[in-house]
């Protein structure tokens, strides 16, 4: 588990300075920063209720022994979010830097 959270703070840094070159090292306040902070949230929890729900209807298959064919299906969809929460987590993360580095610049003038 180190490992993989060693690859994600370099994923998180990584998207903290595209986002840096994107909109800027920091933010405008800390309204803007918990708003950008909330929508990534959002978006990360939004996508881990459908995995949630996907794997829901997975295991429905599973009792019911359902074709291996439909259950690789929707395992490759569950797949595919879970990545897909995994980036937003991790643009939750660069938000947080970002949050973090407005405050401190803020607080080093």
């Amino acid at each position: 588990m180190e490992e993989l959270i060693k690859s994600v703070v370099c994923a998180e840094f990584e998207e903290y300075g595209r986002a840096s070159v994107k909109f800027g090292a920091v933010n405008n306040s800390d309204h803007e920063s918990y708003a950008v902070l909330r929508e990534e949230a959002d978006e990360a929890v939004d996508v881990l209720e459908e995995v949630d729900n996907l794997t829901e209807a997975f295991f429905e298959m599973v009792k019911k022994n359902e074709e291996d064919e439909m259950k690789l299906e929707i395992l490759n969809v569950i797949k595919h979010r879970a990545e897909e929460a995994a980036a937003e987590s991790i643009q939750v993360a660069a938000m947080a830097r970002k949050a973090i580095e407005t405050i401190e610049r803020r607080a080093s003038k």
